[in-house]
């Protein structure tokens, strides 16, 4: 059994420019929350598969 179509994405990959201190942290920024993001995705899938697992 394959996942929903859209449950799994690839994950959003910021640019980086680092060229500047107050650009590398807005990079750094910008990086925490593509993390979060694709985190939340994989954290979805694992749900979905445990539930499924467990017969639900």
């Amino acid at each position: 059994m394959l996942p929903p179509a859209g449950l799994i994405v690839p994950c959003f990959k910021p640019v980086l420019t680092g060229a500047t201190p107050a650009a590398t942290v807005e990079d750094v920024l910008k990086l925490k929350s593509a993390l979060g993001q694709c985190a939340a995705q994989a954290d979805e899938y694992l749900k979905w598969r445990k539930a499924i697992e467990e017969g639900g």
